[in-house]
């Protein structure tokens, strides 16, 4: 009953907070839209005229870099309404399922993070450098808290070592393969894998990943059977590895558990069962 109200609590501080996300989403977005080396032709199919259309959308994107709550509203619509409920739906299960503690409340922040990185990315394709970098500095925070204080808790556990395996796992995977393949994944998508690694373990950040692989992956086969990309056109991955995150910090522990037994169950002789 205690995690039931805490978790109704926090659903309501999460949908208001998330309200007031929605302009940073949008500033953050402006932002990066008014840079000067800011490039809307990403897949490199735009014609001349989109491009004119492109530059003068800049000067624009100037004047929304501190646009208000009430204009943010009204350009978003029910987008608007939506980022607050998935705020209150994912504020929520981080009350249940760590209650009132300090791992609530960094959580409530590495979500609200990877929103803003999400929808930024989505309108973008860019994530914002400044965002990976406080996601760095919340594991920075964790790592000092264990070695203060002892805990059998989530993130308190992480030993130094497994978050350096972390930071390099599935970052240094994916750059490898952007020097290989050149495009195959955008700087912003390594330095969250970075961030997040080191924050999560390596644990946590190979199961966000391969969610988020798995994501990327079936959004892509949608859209181009939909015809919506062609084969060669960009599809902003970080919102998928950001799903991938937070089902990790959600579920991971039980994704992960599930597969052991799986094994298990497949290789009796070896396990004894």
């Amino acid at each position: 009953l205690l995690m039931l109200v805490v978790a109704i609590i926090m659903a309501v501080i999460g949908f208001i907070a998330y309200l007031f996300i929605n302009v940073i989403i949008r500033r953050m977005t402006a932002v990066v839209r008014s840079r000067e080396d800011y490039d809307a032709d990403v897949d490199g199919t735009m014609t001349e005229a989109e491009k004119i259309a492109a530059e003068e959308e800049k000067l624009l994107e100037r004047e929304k870099r501190k646009i208000g709550f009430q204009e943010t509203r009204e350009e978003y619509g029910i987008r608007f309404y939506v980022v607050a409920i998935l705020g209150g739906i994912l504020s929520s299960l981080v009350g249940y399922l760590f209650g009132f503690s300090l791992e609530s409340i960094i959580f409530f922040v590495f979500f609200a993070l990877l929103t803003i990185i999400a929808f930024v990315d989505l309108d973008t394709m860019e994530i914002p450098p400044q965002l990976n970098y406080i996601i760095l500095g919340l594991g920075i925070i964790c790592l000092i808290i264990s070695f203060i204080h002892k805990s059998d808790s989530y993130l308190f556990s992480i030993t130094w070592y497994e978050r350096l395996i972390g930071f390099v796992c599935i970052s240094g995977f994916l750059l490898i393969v952007t020097l290989l393949v050149r495009g195959a994944f955008g700087g912003g998508d390594i330095k969250l894998m970075a961030a997040a690694g080191f924050l999560l373990g390596w644990k946590g950040i190979v199961v966000g990943f391969l969610i988020g692989l798995f994501i990327g992956a079936a959004v892509g086969i949608f859209l181009m059977a939909r015809k919506k990309k062609g084969g060669k056109e960009h599809i902003p991955f970080g919102p998928s590895l950001c799903i991938g995150l937070i089902c990790a910090v959600l579920f991971g522990n039980q994704l992960v558990n599930w597969y052991i037994d799986l094994l298990k169950s497949m290789m009796p002789n070896t396990y004894g069962g």
